[in-house]
């Protein structure tokens, strides 16, 4: 809504620190909450994300890869201008390709386009109905024989990323200042991509062996480059290390997640935003159907933010998935060991969710197929759940990330235009947005892989896909197109093709509890870094943060089902192998019996019977 967060900074309140809505007194405007504290800049001119989102939806200048034959060796971009575009002699036009095995470019050019090359613009101009007025399409010649040359040198896939940079100095930005850029997957022809995973063993291609030992309900498992302990009793994963160094903080295990700290958006509604406050209780009477409570109070309200996990099964199964009824086992040499853990997630003794959990111990590493299933009428009595997913509490030493994902910066469901799919780098500590008031935060959308390390080379590689058959909605962006129909609620957002990640030294509750960041707990080098892979995360939203607004194509929760699977690997001396081929020859392989086990699917990241 604004420019810049209107915070402010007062001495003799808060020791100085940012404060809003009635933070300066009884009288300095409790009433405005949050209102003030929306802009796209923070209080001291810091640019939050959403700045890069609204750059690059009013850029200038658009490119779109054009659809031929699927020939690899013709790649034509069709170029349009707005009327605010500097002249195309005053810009210098790039193309660029990356794999998406590490963050390095693999090749590189530049082209030039005349003044006259300049499609006047659709935005003020009279309509034409000749589409050659609407844009110019260019040949990159150069561009296609090096992703052909890169093909052939073994690259299975690769992303082409078209820019224009100002070529001379403006009095609003220096040269080479990025005007526009625009991605795109140089050989699937579409933006919107699901990365599969051929090197994620099925069960015919297992080498290698388990050491494995059972003493009361506790399993000793020890591979050739890890080692894990599970305590049967509670269907819990107690560590999984390598050497000396624990990776995971021990005990804490792998637990189901269905809530998020909510936004300034998550809290608009009737009744937090009316100005009578005896009108307010009132409100909050509404059945949540009607639209005008906040997102949170519904998520509360149904007791998303208090569940509680009860084990009610473990199964233990070894080579050919033959059951071990036995409590305690000695030196049993497997290739394969799998514990299937049954739980209830309740609140006030009303079940909302049952999972069904796979750990399936192989010589690489963990596979984890998780099976979630709403219980009862609830999810359909709210206007969208939050998320759906898994976290992890690692090691506080594991804070350097690598992952696949769309970035550099922090990006959701519903604002992640802005963002490109590719490897990037960083650290947890610098994916924290210091909201003035904390919330969820730091996400990355569309993430396939990350990969954690730490100061003496120990490191954890997360994994993650979902079935292929599993529809999403494609995005519809309103306006672009008049004729488009809106996709509706389903159980993942339009334009998923990954998990929503997010690594934080904060806990959810925390984020929740603080209002302003000076209230969070400190943090430092020795706090566990929470992760979280979400196979379903709801958007931000926007358009208005009185009222639960998300655009529906962005909610969560339609069947009420959901499947997918992490993998957990030490060993990452062999890097994930990326294939559009492997989606194609297998995309309708998935069996749709969701409760026979770990199932064969589109991509042989899952496991067959």
């Amino acid at each position: 809504w604004d420019w810049v967060v209107q915070g402010l900074s007062v001495p003799q309140y808060m020791d100085g620190n940012f404060g809003y809505g009635g933070d300066f007194g009884p009288t300095s405007g409790k009433s405005d909450t949050r209102f003030c504290i929306n802009g796209m800049v923070s209080a001291d001119r810091i640019p939050h994300p959403a700045c890069f989102e609204a750059k690059h939806l009013m850029q200038p200048v658009s490119f779109r890869l054009r659809e031929n034959t699927g020939e690899i060796v013709a790649i034509y971009i069709d170029i349009t201008c707005l009327s605010h575009c500097p002249p195309f002699s005053e810009l210098a036009f790039e193309w660029e390709v990356f794999g998406f095995e590490n963050d390095k470019r693999l090749a590189y050019g530049e082209f030039s386009l005349k003044d006259e090359d300049c499609p006047y613009p659709s935005m003020f101009a009279l309509p034409s109905t000749d589409p050659a007025d609407k844009c110019r399409t260019l040949g990159l010649q150069k561009a296609a024989k090096a992703c052909t040359k890169l093909y052939e040198n073994g690259h299975e896939y690769l992303s082409l990323v078209v820019s224009a940079k100002l070529a001379v100095e403006k009095p609003w930005a220096d040269k080479g200042y990025l005007i526009a850029t625009q991605s795109f997957n140089a050989d699937s022809l579409s933006t919107a991509f699901r990365v599969q995973f051929e090197n994620l063993e099925t069960v015919e291609d297992v080498t290698g062996t388990l050491e494995v030992v059972s003493r009361n309900g506790i399993v000793q498992v020890v591979g050739p480059s890890y080692g894990s302990e599970f305590d049967c009793n509670k269907g819990k994963l107690l560590t999984l290390h390598t050497g000396d160094q624990n990776l995971i903080v021990p005990a804490s295990g792998l637990s189901h997640s269905f809530y998020r700290a909510a936004t300034d958006n998550d809290l608009g509604g009737l009744e937090s935003m009316l100005p009578v406050e005896a009108l307010k209780p009132i409100a909050a009477k509404i059945p949540f159907s009607k639209g005008v409570l906040s997102y949170d109070h519904q998520w509360k309200g149904v007791g998303l933010d208090k569940l509680v996990s009860k084990t009610t099964l473990v199964e233990i199964a070894g080579d050919k998935d033959e059951l071990i009824k036995d409590e305690d086992f000695k030196n049993e040499s497997l290739s394969q060991l799998r514990i299937t853990v049954h739980e209830d997630h309740l609140h006030n003794n009303r079940v909302r969710f049952k999972t069904k959990t796979i750990y399936c111990y192989l010589a690489s590493g963990i596979l984890v197929d998780i099976d979630v299933a709403a219980q009862g009428s609830f999810v359909k009595n709210i206007l969208s759940l939050p998320r759906v997913g898994a976290k992890l509490i690692l090691s506080p030493e594991l804070n350097k990330l690598t992952y696949l994902g769309c970035g550099p910066h922090e990006t959701y469901p519903d604002r992640k235009k802005g963002a490109q799919l590719g490897v990037y780098s960083t650290t947890v500590d610098d994916m924290h947005v210091a909201y003035m008031m904390p919330c969820e935060n730091g996400g990355r959308a569309d993430v396939h892989w990350a990969s954690f390390s730490g100061p003496n080379g120990e490191s954890l590689r997360v994994s993650y896909a979902f079935p292929e058959s599993d529809m999403i909605n494609p995005e519809v962006i309103e306006g672009m197109d008049l004729n488009a129909k809106l996709p509706k609620r389903k159980d993942r957002p339009a334009g998923y093709n990954g998990a929503q990640f997010s690594a934080s030294r904060y806990t959810v509750p925390e984020l929740r509890k603080a209002m302003h960041q000076f209230e969070l707990p400190e943090v430092d080098e020795s706090s566990p870094i929470h992760v979280h892979f979400d196979t379903a995360h709801m958007g931000l939203g926007g358009d208005v943060s009185w009222l639960p607004k998300c655009k529906q194509q962005y909610l969560v929760g339609d069947t009420g089902r959901w499947r997918y699977q992490l993998k957990l690997e030490v060993d990452q001396s062999k890097p994930v192998s990326l294939s559009s081929l492997v989606a194609h020859r297998l995309k309708n392989s998935f069996s749709s019996s969701r409760n026979n086990g770990i199932t064969r699917s589109s991509s042989s990241f899952f496991t067959s019977n």
